[in-house]
């Protein structure tokens, strides 16, 4: 079986409603969190087609029981906000939004990969990773352990500009919110760039 992991990929984030549909291919199994209540309330999801639903109730009349459940299942106060959220998914058109945003936050991203702390990016709809290092022909004299540690110093230095980053391997993460305008985009590589800048020259 198929399975496609959406809890960040899922309601528009890439682009299209799934992210599966951006890459076509048609999962037998899906999960879906997060986006389904624009995180208002805890709630989770897990979409499946026949054949696999087929397959789990077979095996579940085996075990003499449905093996398949979650403690917090349908909440009928969580329950209701997913309704009300996909509602506004719809009428607010965000998924089209999604798609016309991204290419101003491609240029974003293009611009922020030819700082020179970046070693590449990758993006997708409104989902980035920057890699972030120091480029070989450069050797930068830090002064104390803090500094030596790029990720600690990424983070520090982007806090510091008013921008909260999540750090993968050596890559930051970024996933803005689906609403985001081109004067935020605009604003927040300025501010990324301030805060590169302060790690390749401190004392600037």
């Amino acid at each position: 079986p198929l399975y496609f992991d959406e809890i960040v990929t899922g309601f528009g984030r890439t682009g299209k409603m799934w992210g599966s549909q951006t890459v076509n291919q048609t999962p037998d199994c899906l999960v879906a969190s997060k986006g389904l209540s624009a995180a208002y309330q805890p709630i989770s999801a897990v979409v499946m087609n026949d054949d696999f639903h087929s397959a789990l109730v077979d095996c579940s009349i085996m075990q003499h029981g449905f093996h398949h459940g979650g403690t917090y299942h349908a909440h009928p106060v969580a329950a209701a906000v997913a309704l009300e959220t996909l509602k506004i998914y719809e009428d607010e058109r965000i998924v089209d939004h999604v798609q016309d945003i991204s290419k101003h936050w491609i240029k974003m991203i293009s611009k922020l990969a030819a700082h020179e702390l970046v070693r590449s990016t990758r993006t997708i709809g409104l989902l980035s990773a920057i890699e972030v290092g120091f480029c070989s022909y450069r050797e930068l004299d830090f002064r104390n352990d803090e500094k030596r540690d790029i990720k600690r110093s990424v983070v520090k230095a982007c806090m510091e500009h008013g921008v909260l980053i999540r750090i993968s391997y050596d890559s930051i993460i970024l996933a803005p919110p689906l609403i985001i305008s081109k004067k935020d985009i605009d604003e927040l590589e300025q501010r990324m760039t301030k805060a590169f800048n302060t790690i390749l020259f401190p004392t600037a």
